[in-house]
């Protein structure tokens, strides 16, 4: 193991103007290189495969995790709002068993000897002077995550380990930034300027970054791939992310360190303390698997842009749009995809995240029409002191195939005069919701069978129009809400001879029917209806019906739903 002091950390190297390479899948291997007749690739660990009869050796990158434990994260997140919890001896206090104590303290108050989960007399006799505020977990949470939604500069996978802990996925990313190291030193620099006190550790598991983060003597750890054994030998039992019980028991049999469990034979050890010991010890050095739940899916299409200085004018802001889009534009092309919804972030200087999103009619890859979506938008992004990384994901994709081409000259504007660009360029202006389509849905009931949805939003493709089916017509107007009739006619299944409508009167010459639709029975229960398709003596078509059969409870109720062409 190599323990470095943030001092001992090298600078950042040497970065390209705009970097707008994002990491490949970590499980993908490197490509090959030729050397004296064998394909050799080149990676962190590797393994040698028979490919076509000759000896291939592919590096696969090794898994890296990078865990940031905030220990006075509660109270420095106030910093902001109240100055004096810098300096001033502070503490956090929560009601436990009918009593308050202590939740969490600063440095100022930890000096004078207030101990988080010590009552709060205790805490007033060692410190009369101790501010106090209540302690918030639903704001100390929602902190959190807008934090790890910042630590997403560094990579998509950024896990929330409640109350004051974020785990990064740093598989493939930490090359970005110059390597693990200079990343650690541009973290830690940007912590520091947040105000954060924090730990740092890097290793090849995430139990094993969580162990050492907190148990570590140095703030700042590198544990060196395959080394994690080492690294969490001499740290206490509690880094395994054990209950408190278990933790004690161990103790108690002079268990204390993690290195001490590893002759202890699983089976007695699991009898006495439970199995977890076993298996979080098995995770910590990588015997299995200890997943990450990313505080969000990560997008399968997401690109990255990190300019060397900081750009603050909309003309440097939209050359990066342009860029990002065309990158992203080419890997949608290659796998035959388009994009349905786009979100633009910047990061600035300052650890803002200022959000952009859009959203699509139908699947898109063109750049120029995306970017015509983003540029009304762009002069909304406030640059502050600087926008220093931009990255543009794609949440929402649908597979898109190639159009055929024609000889036609008149197609090669085709894209422009159809109403795609146009609905999308109405639902950005004036929101989804403002712009909407119908969209049929799988209902029995005529009125019930149709929705309103945002027009950019993907249709399901499993629901069956009502109007479609053998048999079946349907007027080409439905009324939203069917019309009460007063009709003349024999009972009980004859079709009105004479019906008053509108202040009209109407009479019948054609009628052909019943039709009987009813409800799904699963859903509600209401009386079923017989259609009929009527025509009066001018010549209408009409479609009415009965909403429950002679004979009932109660007298049976006709309505108009709809008129034929």
């Amino acid at each position: 193991m190599t323990i470095h002091r943030p001092q001992d950390l090298p600078g950042p190297q040497e970065l390209p103007g705009i970097i707008d390479r994002f990491p490949v899948s970590p499980h993908k291997a490197r490509p090959l290189q030729r050397r004296k007749g064998r394909a050799v690739g080149r990676g962190m660990a590797g393994q040698t495969l028979g490919v076509g009869g000759e000896a291939a050796q592919f590096e696969i990158l090794a898994r890296r995790y990078l865990a940031i434990a905030l220990p006075r994260f509660a109270l420095e997140r106030l910093a902001p709002y109240h100055p004096d919890v810098a300096s001033t001896p502070y503490a956090l206090t929560t009601d436990q068993n009918g009593r308050r104590i202590v939740h969490a303290v600063n440095a100022a108050a930890e000096a004078l000897g207030v101990r988080a989960g010590q009552p709060l007399t205790d805490a007033r006799a060692v410190a009369p002077m101790l501010k106090l505020r209540a302690y918030d977990p639903a704001g100390e949470g929602k902190a959190l995550d807008k934090l790890a939604q910042w630590a997403e500069r560094y990579t998509p996978k950024v896990a929330v380990l409640a109350p004051d802990t974020l785990l990064l996925d740093l598989t493939g990313c930490a090359h970005l930034m110059g390597g693990e190291r200079p990343l650690l030193r541009d973290l830690a620099a940007r912590l520091d300027g947040f105000g954060l006190s924090h730990r740092l550790a890097a290793a090849d598991t995430p139990g094993a970054a969580l162990a050492v983060s907190r148990y570590a003597v140095e703030p700042v750890t590198l544990v060196e791939s395959g080394r994690q054994r080492e690294a969490v030998g001499d740290l206490p039992v509690a880094g395994l992310r054990l209950p408190p019980a278990t933790v004690d028991g161990l103790a108690r049999v002079g268990l204390t360190r993690i290195g001490q469990l590893y002759p202890v034979a699983r089976a007695p050890l699991a009898a006495r303390f439970g199995a977890a010991v076993g298996t979080r010890l098995d995770q910590v050095l990588g015997k299995i698997d200890d997943p990450l739940t990313p505080r969000r899916r990560p997008p399968r299409h997401r690109v990255r842009l990190a300019f060397a200085e900081p750009i603050l004018t909309l003309e440097s802001i939209q050359e990066g749009v342009r860029r990002l889009l065309g990158r992203l534009c080419e890997r949608l092309a290659a796998d035959g995809r388009g994009v349905r919804r786009l979100v633009l972030t910047a990061h600035r200087v300052d650890g803002a995240v200022l959000p952009l999103a859009i959203g699509t009619s139908t699947a898109a890859r063109e750049s120029d029409r995306l970017y015509r979506l983003f540029h009304e938008h762009l002069d909304k992004l406030d640059p502050g002191f600087g926008i220093e990384v931009m990255t543009l994901e794609a949440p929402a994709t649908d597979g898109m195939l190639p159009d055929q081409a024609t000889l036609d000259a008149a197609d090669a504007d085709r894209a422009e005069t159809e109403t795609g660009p146009l609905a999308d360029r109405l639902v950005n202006r004036l929101g989804s919701e403002r712009v909407t389509r119908p969209e049929a849905r799988d209902r029995h009931i005529p009125e019930q069978a149709e929705a309103m949805v945002p027009l950019d939003r993907s249709s399901t493709g499993s629901v069956v129009p009502w109007a479609v089916g053998k048999g079946k017509v349907r007027p080409l107007r439905l009324f939203k809400s069917p019309e009460p009739v007063e009709v003349v006619a024999m009972v009980p299944d004859s079709p009105p001879v004479m019906l008053f409508w509108r202040g009209t009167t109407h009479r019948i010459t054609a009628a052909e029917g019943p039709e009987r639709i009813a409800s799904e029975w699963w859903i509600e229960k209401a009386p079923p209806r017989d259609y009929y398709r009527v025509q009066d003596a001018e010549g209408r078509r009409l479609w009415i019906y009965r909403d429950r059969p002679y004979g009932g409870e109660s007298e049976p109720r006709w309505y108009i739903h709809g008129v034929f062409a």
